[in-house]
């Protein structure tokens, strides 16, 4: 492992994967298809869509400075508990009335805006706990791993959806579920910058 603590860094990276699997597989998969039932156009689910990123990109630096003011295991369980929000407001059983446009506009900002911490916390955490001369290694790991997660949220779930619609939202919340639970496990994580005693527990 390229690792000083390499238990804290691979909770790290499986929060990753889990939330970009369930990112890419509910927004990009999963909600185009089931929008109909939930009375969005393809409009809305553009919005949404492209809000959530928006806010993603735009809270790095913002979110960053709150991390390490409030700990980073704080942060990322907060975007755990909205992108499992975000899910719970898009499932919903034939016959009941969807959540509406501007709600799931905003629980998808809120996302967001607490996702953006959870790209740079994984990379800054690699590059601090990496060994000497293992920095490169460490951080290209941490960031390699993380592609056969969005790969199958893109494409497993379009092809679930397709083919076994009925367990694309068990397993989305299955993997969500999984985030959360890993992010309880870091909650006194502070970033490397944050002079904790209780660091990388």
């Amino acid at each position: 492992m390229p690792w000083s603590q390499p238990a804290t860094v691979l909770r790290l990276i499986g929060l990753l994967m889990s939330s970009e699997f369930v990112r890419t597989g509910l927004l990009v998969s999963y909600l185009p298809l089931v929008a109909p039932q939930l009375g969005l156009t393809p409009a809305a689910v553009g919005l949404i869509f492209g809000l959530h990123y928006l806010a993603d990109a735009l809270a790095k630096g913002p979110v960053g400075v709150l991390s390490e003011r409030y700990g980073l295991g704080r942060v990322l369980l907060l975007g755990a508990l909205l992108g499992l929000g975000t899910l719970l407001l898009v499932h919903r059983s034939p016959g009941e009335t969807g959540p509406g446009v501007m709600l799931l506009a905003l629980v998808s900002v809120a996302w967001g805006l607490c996702y953006a911490a959870l790209w740079p916390g994984v990379m800054a955490a690699a590059q601090h706990f990496a060994r000497p001369g293992m920095t490169t290694r460490a951080l290209a790991v941490a960031s390699v791993s993380v592609a056969p997660a969005i790969a199958l949220g893109l494409l497993g779930v379009g092809q679930l959806m397709q083919r076994r619609a009925e367990l694309a939202f068990p397993l989305l919340l299955g993997a969500q579920l999984l985030a959360l639970l890993l992010a309880l496990s870091l909650l006194r994580l502070w970033l490397p910058q944050t002079t904790r005693p209780d660091a990388g527990t």
